[in-house]
């Protein structure tokens, strides 16, 4: 198993374990929070996304990212100093 940084569908860098080497994985989108009393209706529907994956370079280590689009070197950096996912070797 090995860790995957994902980006995209409303998530904003966290990690998920998955099997070793995927080129796409499939994520379900976050539900969107409102504030209490929103008169807006929030959208139940939950939907599945395939990602794919590529191998990013951050601090002389490797990194599976999962994106919609790809992060930024900040946005990477950001999300491993907070989530501390394992590096991986490069494919």
């Amino acid at each position: 198993m090995q860790d995957y940084i994902i980006f995209g569908h409303g998530y904003e860098g966290e990690v998920r374990e998955y099997d070793d080497n995927l080129d796409v994985i499939r994520v379900v989108s976050k539900p969107v929070l409102i504030k209490a009393g929103d008169p807006t209706p929030a959208s139940a529907v939950l939907r599945s996304f395939n990602l794919q994956v590529v191998v990013m370079p951050c601090h002389g280590k490797f990194y599976n990212v999962a994106a919609e689009s790809l992060p930024t070197e900040d946005e990477l950096k950001i999300a491993i100093m907070q989530e501390n996912p394992s590096p991986v070797p490069q494919r």
